[in-house]
């Protein structure tokens, strides 16, 4: 016989929530949105320049104080009552899908893809300079100086000038944060243009140029609660921080510490970011932007500094779950570094001793990792440069990690593999060319290893380890018309003011 299971009784009244839980919940109404939703009694997300609503619904999206963005029927939306042609809507295509790809490089990624195009839709001088950054790109690959890439990219970044000259003469000094970021992300975009045809003169004419800017508005001053534009301030920030580090090497360029006013440096209690990591680390990334105990090489200070950074990474890094493979990519770059910065933090030690030894193995591991970090992120693409050479990078990484390794370390087999390296996985980082630093370094290991001039307790040994008193502490690039000229001193003619040595940098890169 089959059993028989007994039912559980259904109850005879359908059981209700309390009317209080049933009671609809309002939320708190902004008063911050756009204009035409709060016309249409609608929730605004408040995106800048335009909020999702009114892109979708085709109209004029206006906040408060600031001009509308008119939204067209198209697939790429330029600025408002700009006349555009189909040239320039083909090039800012592929300004949108491919060249902010290679300029972020391991950082920003979401500022480069999003924010930057974004902005270019509104603000008119950033749009032209977009579109010439794409034809000067473009006119690289071609390899011809006369091509019409060249002469379209010319007439667009004269276009993006008089754009931008105008904005400010009409705004006569009274600039909004709007305003603000659109001159400074403009000027950044005229370095890349600079960059990219290898134009190091005007590239530092432009860094320059975007420093002096920088203080006339005082970028970073303003309030916290003024900052409502289209860009991130913090990924604007990290950019602006890393341009103003990779140029203090040329001649007429002062250090930070030199200059009477600078773009301050943000100090965080613990990260929230990837970005603001970043920013922390771009100190000992730079030595045009760390503080005067990095720049004298205080193991003391410098020790400290890293352990408190390394605790304030760990906390963030290992506290939550990232699920961008771009954020993994940005933290493991930071980790290198972070390995790096210990080795350098540590005393240095005499050839032949055991703790020698033992530094020297270590760095060789964290060459071998890096070595298999560059040969996994090699990505085959046809908006490379010609021969497999990335156009430009706003943001530095392991290219800048190599010469950070070659400046702070003094073992000869070291600093060769170093070289052999750069060579080996071309980079152009934040202004500098891995030709450019390869063709430096060599000459650096010629002027240190020729021991001169001679001094006391010299504890060189050839083509093996180079002393304190001849490893190089002194370096300037000048710009000639016969081309690139290094000059250098090593720390006995540093400290006795002696005349630098010059040499002729020769690079294809």
């Amino acid at each position: 016989m089959r059993a028989i299971v007994p039912r559980t009784p259904l109850p005879s009244k359908p059981a209700f929530l309390p009317v209080r839980a049933q009671q609809k919940r309002f939320a708190p109404r902004s008063r911050s949105g756009c204009l035409a939703c709060r016309r249409r009694r609608v929730k605004c997300r408040e995106q800048r320049p335009a909020c999702q609503r009114c892109v979708a619904s085709g109209v004029v999206c206006e906040y408060p104080g600031v001009k509308g963005i008119t939204h067209q029927p198209s697939v790429y939306i330029f600025p408002h009552g700009l006349p555009v042609s189909d040239t320039e809507i083909n090039l800012f295509g592929s300004f949108h899908n491919d060249i902010v790809k290679i300029v972020s490089g391991p950082f920003n990624q979401i500022f480069w893809q999003v924010d930057v195009p974004t902005a270019a839709q509104a603000y008119p001088s950033l749009w032209y300079a977009a579109i010439s950054l794409t034809a000067i790109h473009q006119s690289v690959r071609v390899r011809s100086p006369s091509n019409s890439h060249y002469m379209l990219a010319l007439t667009y970044f004269n276009k993006s000038l008089r754009c931008l000259a105008q904005v400010l003469a009409e705004r006569q000094g009274n600039l909004q944060y709007m305003d603000k970021e659109m001159v400074i992300m403009t000027n950044i975009i005229y370095i890349g243009i600079c960059s990219m045809l290898k134009d190091s003169p005007q590239s530092v004419l432009h860094a320059q140029n975007l420093a002096n800017l920088l203080e006339k508005l005082r970028f970073g001053e303003e309030s916290p609660s003024d900052r409502r534009g289209i860009l991130r301030y913090d990924d604007l920030l990290s950019v602006v921080l890393a341009i103003d580090g990779s140029t203090d090497i040329t001649e007429g360029f002062q250090h930070r510490w030199e200059r009477e006013w600078v773009v301050a440096l943000p100090k965080y209690a613990a990260f929230s970011s990837v970005t603001e990591a970043y920013i922390g680390m771009l100190p000992y990334m730079h030595s045009g932007i760390n503080d005067q105990a990095i720049a004298q090489n205080n193991p003391k200070a410098l020790k400290q500094q890293i352990k408190t950074y390394a605790a304030k990474l760990d906390e963030f890094q290992y506290g939550r779950r990232f699920n961008n493979s771009n954020d993994w990519k940005s933290l493991q770059t930071i980790r290198l570094h972070l390995s790096f910065l210990n080795l350098r933090a540590e005393k240095r030690v005499e050839h032949g001793t055991a703790e020698y030894a033992l530094l020297e193995r270590k760095t060789n591991a964290l060459l071998d990792e890096i070595d298999q970090v560059l040969s996994s992120n090699i990505v085959s693409s046809p908006y490379m440069g010609h021969e497999g050479i990335p156009a430009f990078s706003f943001s530095p990484a392991l290219g800048c990690l190599l010469e950070t390794i070659f400046d702070r370390t003094f073992i000869v087999s070291i600093r060769r593999r170093v070289i052999s390296m750069i060579k080996k996985w071309p980079y152009r980082e934040g202004g500098i060319s891995s030709g450019q630093s390869a063709a430096m370094f060599d000459a650096v290991m010629q002027h240190e290893l020729r021991g001169s001039p001679p001094v006391q307790d010299c504890t060189c040994i050839p083509h093996v380890y180079v002393c304190r008193q001849h490893t190089y502490r002194w370096y300037c690039i000048r710009n000639t018309r016969a081309g690139q000229v290094l000059m250098l001193k090593n720390a006995f003619e540093r400290d006795h003011e002696l005349p630098s040595t010059s040499y002729i940098l020769e690079y294809e890169f």
